[in-house]
């Protein structure tokens, strides 16, 4: 099995893991950046808007801003983080190459593409920067972290689809910035890669997930051939959604008020939910809006073509504000590992701000591979001997190939994936109750019984779709456990059967640990997460 060697590792492909790598090269680090060729990251697909504080719009005022669109659940030392370190993203872009331009707001401006999409335009642009400042950039997919016998990371175990190999990257700092979960869903605007594979595998490290149950749905998505594109309010002008039944709902659904991070977005995702038929009391079977036009608008800067958007509409998935317990520089309870971007919890709370996604990916990414870089060369991770090393990697695969080689009777990684995505769709989605979420693990629990996957251990991709299915089964659970465990609405996470927010017990963080292979589940006794 090849060992590679390095100071620092990064895990990704999108702008956290970018600003990661740059961060910690910058700091003197060797860095190695581990992900997989042509990844769809929710960066490169996204409109490339940003906030940061700007005249008119003081820190002050973008902290209070986070922590109230958040349901007052945020953790404070990361939004203060966010709030002080903003003023890093524009300097970021420019010395990448990028022209911004402010929006219509102070703190607001996106990134000037021309007729190129513009989420690829940042993500092309950062990823020379970080080429010519030296980083490393090695093909893989990151699966399980390699720990000595105190617990402190010593690298990670990693497969390679294109040459059906495993690979160890041994590393005192490891950097998982591997974005969000959104793909746990039937229906999501970012790639169905986007599969909790960071939350997963700081999961099984012994890291500590916390607010899972909150995931933000984007109302109005074109639905083509089973794919979800994020279409902006400002490309809707004009438009009108008419449900199954003929009705015209657009002012129900309020178009022209929609912008993430707002009571309406998240109340017309619901709406919109319910009228094609899903929720607890929907039939079940999907009808979605039609979207129609009057014509004359461009579509908005964060839908990727440019013709006035029409068609089939559906609410999809769209960003998870749960993910691995952290202090204010990405760093976790396992030593030696950091996390930044969407993989992280505790930045939006209940909640994201509306263009706060790619801020905390440049803020946090900065914070991490900085810290990242101090700790490696203070030799403050782990340590172990090559032949220890590779003794852990072996025992790695082997439990590995426990889950994935079977006979046919068993289902395939793709069946067992849509069927995860199907009960997370129709169960635990938008409206909750706890008799829906019964149904949701119920089903996890069916599929679980069901394993190992069928999965032909020679061949590359096949392997590679096992290990996303698994963390999609992981941290699918997750969601649905924590959304089960908080039994009031707060944010987007809405509970028919609690439909109340309740400050008096529930101004608190849901949190889920691993314990024996079992996941475990508590809540914080307050808004600190990083208690013991």
């Amino acid at each position: 099995m090849e060992v590679l060697r390095t100071d620092v590792v990064v895990i990704g492909a999108g702008l956290a893991a970018l600003s990661s790598s740059a961060a910690a090269r910058r700091s003197g680090s060797h860095v190695l950046l581990v992900c997989e060729p042509r990844a769809a990251s929710a960066s490169a697909l996204s409109g490339g808007g940003f906030r940061a504080p700007a005249d008119g719009y003081p820190p002050e005022q973008f902290f209070l801003d986070i922590v109230s669109c958040g349901g007052l659940l945020s953790q404070r030392s990361l939004a203060k983080a966010m709030a002080t370190d903003a003023g890093i993203v524009r300097p970021f872009l420019e010395e990448a190459g990028l022209k911004v331009s402010d929006g219509a707001r102070p703190g607001l401006f996106r990134v000037d593409s021309g007729s190129e999409p513009p989420g690829e335009a940042l993500v092309a642009a950062v990823s020379r920067l970080v080429q010519d400042a030296g980083v490393e950039t090695v093909p893989g997919l990151g699966w399980e972290l390699l720990l000595d016998a105190g617990g402190a990371v010593i690298g990670f175990l990693a497969y390679d689809a294109a040459r059906a190999e495993w690979f160890v990257v041994e590393a005192p700092s490891v950097v998982l910035a591997t974005g969000g979960a959104a793909g746990v869903y039937l229906r999501t605007d970012n790639s169905p890669d986007a599969s909790g594979d960071g939350m997963a595998m700081a999961f099984r490290a012994g890291a500590v997930l916390a607010d899972m149950e909150f995931v933000q749905f984007w109302p109005v998505c074109r639905l083509s051939d089973g794919t979800c594109e994020c279409l902006q309010p400002s490309s809707l002008a004009g438009s009108s959604l008419e449900a199954g039944d003929g009705k015209n709902v657009t002012a129900e659904v309020n178009l022209p008020g929609l912008t993430a991070g707002t009571a309406s977005s998240s109340q017309s995702a619901r709406l919109i939910y319910e009228r094609i038929g899903l929720g607890p009391d929907g039939a079940g079977e999907e009808i979605p809006l039609r979207l129609s036009s009057a014509g004359g608008s461009e579509a908005g800067s964060g839908a990727r073509s440019e013709e006035t958007p029409t068609g089939d509409v559906v609410p999809a998935a769209h960003h998870t504000m749960g993910g691995v317990v952290c202090g204010d520089h990405g760093q976790t309870r396992v030593p030696g590992l950091f996390v930044a971007g969407e993989v992280a919890a505790g930045m939006h709370g209940a909640e994201r701000l509306s263009g706060t996604g790619l801020t905390e990916a440049v803020v946090t990414g900065h914070r991490a591979g900085t810290l990242a870089a101090g700790m490696a060369s203070r030799g403050s991770g782990g340590s172990a001997g090559s032949d220890a090393l590779s003794r852990a990697a072996r025992d790695a695969v082997g439990r590995t190939v426990a889950q994935l080689e079977s006979g046919a009777d068993h289902p395939t990684p793709a069946d067992a994936a849509l069927r995860i995505r199907r009960a997370m769709w129709h169960s635990a989605a938008l409206v909750r109750t706890r008799e829906s979420l019964d149904t949701a693990q119920s089903e996890l629990n069916k599929i679980k019984r069901a394993m190992p996957l069928a999965v032909d251990t020679s061949d590359g991709p096949d392997v590679r779709a096992g290990l996303k299915t698994l963390n999609l089964l992981l941290v699918a659970e997750a969601i649905a456990r924590s959304a089960r465990y908080r039994r009031e609405s707060r944010g987007v996470h809405y509970r028919r059967d609690y439909p109340e927010r309740d400050d008096a017990e529930w101004l608190r963080h849901v949190r889920v640990r691993l314990l024996s292979g079992e996941i475990s589940l508590d809540i914080s006794q307050g808004l600190e997460l990083m208690e013991p």
